[in-house]
């Protein structure tokens, strides 16, 4: 259902399909999103998914006004989603003003293209912004052919959320929490052979009235096998719309399930995996295989991993794989940002042309404040390497983090005067309070206080207070002793703001010779627009293409050269002088060259 991407078929019902198949069960998925962006229009369907998106979570506002009539309070919402949008959505927030006509109408093509009387079971996956169109369209159903069974799952239903989402609304009959490799399909025979379900792990169900959880689903130990996702469906809605002349679709493909790092240190404003942090992955020959097959019969040449992180034995067993075969495909996966040179370098050479890297912050104490595992230079050195062999890295930089200092912001901003060269971060703002991470679960004893759910969700549920608290995901809060202002995070934000628009001079190191370089700096804020490296110079700058500490270049000099206790004193003026310059970045006694 509507609100999320366009582009990509749904992994988790592709996986659940082709576990029916296996069973000999029909099954059909539909796409109503991409019905919803043909009848209002792409413009309109990408303003409320992505434009207003998790600010307003409009698109949960227009159906829960259909499915609950007027709110006294429904012109408070429309006057901030307007105080938050400018002239040119006006047109948009018109039609966001009517939503029954509005929902309405897209249920009334939407059922004149699907014959819901021919199944008997409707599941609804809902994730971020799909809780309402799901919650809606299903009491429709129900209300029409109160034998239909209705089943949720998804990200909306994990843990006490999906007990809340049932307890809440009567016409669900069952959720699916977490996995539903080994829920939802013994749930579909179960339904069909009219069997008891009590004993199915990792359900909600109905009795006496009762929502009845039956307890944490069993995870997917072996990955291989999992059955590759059918996306049939997907591709021929698309095909049969308006839209695939609109963008190109990418094939979302899972490689791997939990967190590895989450294991031995889960960051502590991640919420993501819930009860399934256990990391587990894919074999690479059966991963390859698995490309090969979705590349034939979709012939699309671009995926996307879902994989909340890349695993790392991937650098010996599937990228050099990938590189050999060569099979013009382009992968975008999230990897941990620590990755060396020739990680970065392997990734592009397999067709890994985009990361998310986990980057976050620029600050090494604010890193650890996260518990990232990872410090400023090592990212930085990865956003070079990214740079320098074309791998684009989709970045946050993230603030507000507890314990951060006045100091950590006069930092990020020295820093991003050094590095104004690089990829500049796709979003920077404050970090998300989401359920299940630690700075939820334990929130008191980070400051944290009044957490309390997202304001904007007392204008969608109807609901008390208590029970919005369990159906939801986003939370805000208070600081128990505030450190920043706000002033130091709008200058931040002004500072990438800057970062972004004035991107486009360069900082580039070419040889003459063997020991001769020319570093030639045109970025905006320079200060020698050339400098020539002879010799030992260039030999400590590109020892320093990786973070070296003192003590290392002073030995690597040592052993190169003769007359130490003129390099010796030479040494910290030279590299004072490229740190001034802003051709190298110091921390601690580590140093780093920024040149391509």
């Amino acid at each position: 259902m509507p609100f999320c991407t366009l582009t990509t078929p749904a992994v988790g019902i592709g996986i659940l399909k082709s576990y029916l198949t296996q069973r000999g069960i029909s099954c059909d998925i539909a796409y109503p999103n991409i019905l919803f962006a043909q009848s209002e229009g792409i413009d309109f369907y990408n303003f409320i998914d992505d434009t207003i998106g998790m600010k307003m979570f409009p698109g949960d506002w227009l159906f829960a006004r259909y499915l609950f009539g007027d709110s006294p309070d429904d012109e408070v919402y429309l006057n901030t989603l307007r105080s938050i949008t400018d002239e040119s959505h006006s047109a948009f927030i018109q039609r966001v003003s009517d939503p029954k006509s509005l929902v309405q109408r897209f249920f009334s093509r939407l059922l004149s293209v699907l014959d819901i009387s021919q199944y008997s079971i409707v599941g609804f996956t809902t994730t971020f912004q799909q809780n309402m169109a799901s919650i809606a369209f299903a009491h429709l159903i129900k209300s029409m052919y109160p034998h239909i069974a209705i089943v949720f799952g998804g990200g909306n239903c994990e843990d006490i959320m999906g007990l809340e989402l049932h307890r809440s609304f009567s016409w669900i009959d069952y959720v699916c929490g977490g996995e539903a490799d080994t829920s939802f399909p013994p749930l579909v025979e179960a339904i069909f052979e009219e069997k008891p379900v009590d004993s199915i792990k990792g359900i909600v169900y109905r009795k006496d009235g009762n929502s009845i959880f039956t307890g944490p689903p069993s995870l997917v130990e072996n990955l291989d096998e999992v059955p590759v996702p059918d996306y049939d469906d997907y591709f021929l809605s698309l095909e049969q719309s308006s839209l695939s002349s609109f963008f190109s679709p990418l094939i979302p493909i899972q490689s791997a399930r939990g967190c590895w790092w989450g294991q031995k240190s889960t960051c502590r404003f991640c919420g993501l995996n819930g009860d399934s942090l256990k990391f587990r992955s894919k074999s690479a020959l059966h991963l390859l295989e698995e490309l090969r097959y979705l590349n034939r019969r979709h012939h699309v040449n671009s995926f996307e991993a879902v994989d909340n992180i890349m695993d790392m034995n991937y650098f010996r067993t599937l990228l050099p794989l990938l590189k050999e075969e060569n099979p013009r495909i382009s992968i975008f996966y999230e990897v941990k940002s620590n990755l060396n040179k020739d990680q970065v370098k392997l990734l592009k050479e397999a067709g890994v042309n985009a990361i998310q890297p986990g980057v976050e912050s620029l600050n090494t104490h604010v890193l650890d404040l996260m518990k990232k595992g990872v410090t400023s230079l090592q990212n930085i050195q990865m956003l070079k390497w990214c740079q320098q062999f074309g791998v684009d890295p989709k970045w946050n930089l993230l603030y507000g983090f507890p314990g951060e200092t006045p100091e950590d912001y006069e930092k990020l901003h020295e820093t991003i005067d050094s590095i104004n060269h690089l990829p500049p971060p796709v979003k920077c703002g404050s970090f998300r309070l989401d359920r299940f991470s630690p700075f939820f679960r334990d929130s008191s004893d980070y400051g944290l206080v009044d957490v309390r759910p997202f304001e904007i969700f007392r204008f969608i549920y109807p609901l008390p207070p208590e029970r919005i608290s369990n159906l939801v995901y986003f939370f805000q809060f208070e600081y128990e002793n505030p450190a920043i202002s706000p002033d130091m995070t709008g200058k931040l934000e002004e500072k990438v703001e800057m970062w972004r628009k004035n991107r486009g001079g360069k900082l580039e190191k070419t040889y003459k010779n063997h020991d001769e370089m020319i570093l030639d700096d045109t970025r905006v804020n320079r200060v020698q627009a050339q400098m020539l490296l002879k010799g030992i110079q260039q030999d400590v700058y590109d020892y320093c293409d990786s973070r070296r500490r003192f003590s290392d270049i002073l030995d690597h000099v040592h052993r190169g050269y003769s007359g130490g206790d003129v390099v010796s004193s030479w040494l910290p003026k030279f590299l004072d002088q490229m740190v001034d310059w802003r051709c190298m970045m110091k921390e601690g006694d580590e140093y780093l060259s920024l040149a391509i």
